[in-house]
């Protein structure tokens, strides 16, 4: 009903949960390359046959985000239904919500 108060609970998809877990990675991890990890945790989700240190290391060797970006769509090709376009795009948007939601700081509480 228009201008019903309701209460809105946010399972997991809060900026704090996202941070919490990134933090903990970073804490541990001295070997950063947040573009070769993000996009090797995309590709287990959809390949978790694969060895996610190797997928990292083979990401890391590469010159940048758009051969990053290729290599996913390669090892990603005969898993999933989608096409490379389509599979880049979501390998974007992935690591991008990722960075987003590590960095976003809200400035005010919803009072519905």
């Amino acid at each position: 009903k228009m201008g019903e108060k309701v209460e809105l609970t946010l399972l997991d998809g809060s900026h704090s949960y996202v941070s919490s877990h990134t933090g903990a990675y970073r804490a541990s991890h001295s070997d950063l390359s947040p573009e070769a990890d993000a996009l090797s945790y995309f590709v287990l989700l959809f390949r978790p046959d694969m060895d996610f240190l190797k997928v990292k290391a083979d990401l890391h060797g590469l010159g940048g985000w758009q051969a990053r970006v290729q290599r996913v769509t390669e090892l990603l090709k005969n898993a999933t239904q989608f096409n490379a376009e389509q599979l880049a795009k979501a390998a974007t948007a992935f690591y991008k919500k990722l960075v987003i939601s590590e960095s976003y700081k809200p400035t005010n509480k919803f009072n519905g």
